[in-house]
């Protein structure tokens, strides 16, 4: 049990929020999950499969395990192509990100969100706390292309091998998706340098659809 949090004095209604808002001009936003109403996340996806669908692995968080990946590309790549643009709208969340920025408020946003509607509202100043599922990259010569159709057909079926990389020849030449792996840190790194720039100049914080909290 938590306990329940209390509004500061003064700020007890909408409009104290649209006078802090207003009067802010460095603002950062952080966008969780519920901020794309009806959109399941890589846990309800992975429920949702067929035990033969899974290809043995088995739990969620093994979706995001590289050394299963390079094996069994097949699970993660389908959740990927529920997220592919086009499938998904912008919501009302992320239009209003998307006018803080035009009226030049924003300072920047950090989404908790693979699904990349963000970019799809026109943001510019987003920070993937965890990667993204628009490009892939080679694990060995680094090579980084779109993440498209063509890249999740080639390990779509459970028999076929990982997507592989065009430019090399390499045994690990596998084309991985850009999200945060389990023991990999590139999105952390840019995440945390973001923040250093960003905090000592930051006058307002808004949390969207997240409770920041972590299980």
């Amino acid at each position: 049990h938590q306990d329940r949090r209390v509004a500061l004095p003064g700020f007890d209604a909408a409009s104290s929020a649209a006078n802090l808002l207003r009067r802010s001009e460095r603002i950062l936003v952080v966008n969780g999950s519920g901020v794309s109403p009806g959109i399941p996340g890589f846990e309800a996806f992975f429920e949702a499969l067929g035990e033969q669908e899974r290809c043995g692995l088995p739990e969620a968080e093994a979706l995001f395990d590289p050394g299963r990946f390079v094996h069994q590309p097949a699970p993660l790549l389908s959740y990927a192509r529920t997220l592919m643009p086009g499938t998904h709208q912008p919501s009302l969340s992320h239009r209003f990100v998307r006018e803080l920025e035009k009226r030049g408020k924003l300072l920047r946003v950090y989404s908790q969100n693979l699904d990349g509607l963000e970019r799809a509202a026109g943001i510019e100043r987003v920070v993937q706390c965890h990667g993204t599922l628009a490009t892939a990259s080679c694990v060995a010569c680094r090579h980084r292309v779109a993440l498209d159709a063509s890249i999740l057909d080639a390990g779509a079926d459970e028999t076929d091998g990982p997507p592989r990389c065009r430019e090399c020849t390499h045994t690990l030449n596998v084309l991985k998706p850009d999200v945060g792996f389990l023991g990999e840190l590139p999105a952390s790194v840019e995440t945390e340098a973001a923040l250093r720039q960003d905090l000592p100049i930051c006058d307002l914080l808004v949390v969207l659809g997240s409770s920041l909290a972590v299980d």
